[in-house]
Order: C-alpha cells, then structure tokens, then sequence
C-alpha cells in the first residue's frame, strides 16, 4: 500500500508542476512525453528482447498514448484551475486561519482517540 501511494505522489508530483508552471502548454508537453515515452519502451522491446512490432504499430501505439495521456489530464488541470480559483478567491487571512484550525483540531482530545481506531 505505502509503496503505491508513494509511487502515485511521485510520480504525479512532476505532471502537477508541469500543469501549474506551463499553463495552456501543460497538455500538448505531457502528450508528447508521454508519446515519446512509450515509443522509446517499444523500441527497447525491440532492441533488448527482438520483439517484431512494425513501424506503424510504433507511431499508432505511442500516438495514441500521448492523445489518451493529454485528454486525460485536460480533466486534472480544470480541476486545478478551480482550486486555484478558489484559493484566490478565499484570501489569504481564511486560508491562514484554516490551515491553523485544521492543525489545532488535529491535536484535540477527542481527535487523538480517533487515531487509534
């Protein structure tokens, strides 16, 4: 379990900088990394193990990875967009003082016995 969580976070970790820096490049970049990455995966197939996949097999395969890829994240970056919205909109001193609550509540008593259940 910790093994995927971690794997999941890390490997996110860099698509979510990519969303937040690039903005409206954010989709066609993780597209294109994603395309190039799966043709690179097939050629290594090929070179390491003699995998007969053809040329369009190749382009069809990592064409479509890097559309699947950067439709895929278009979801992930509206939903970014709104968060960001949001926190815009709440002001710093609401999401100082939330931040200090939710930490505050954290360590009451009766949420300290809810820890070990």
């Amino acid at each position: 379990m910790w093994q995927w969580s971690s794997h999941l976070v890390g490997s996110q970790a860099a698509n979510t900088a990519v969303m937040l820096t690039t903005g409206g490049w954010a989709l066609p970049l993780l597209g294109a990394s994603s395309s190039g990455a799966s043709f690179n995966s097939m050629q290594q197939d090929i070179d390491l193990f003699g995998e007969e996949i053809t040329p369009l097999q190749m382009y069809t395969v990592a064409l479509g990875t890097g559309l699947a890829e950067g439709l895929s994240e278009r979801i992930t970056l509206g939903q970014l967009n709104r968060i960001k919205k949001g926190l815009r909109a709440s002001g710093k001193n609401s999401l100082k003082q939330g931040t200090e609550d939710y930490i505050r509540n954290l360590f009451t008593k009766k949420r300290s016995n809810k820890s070990g259940d």
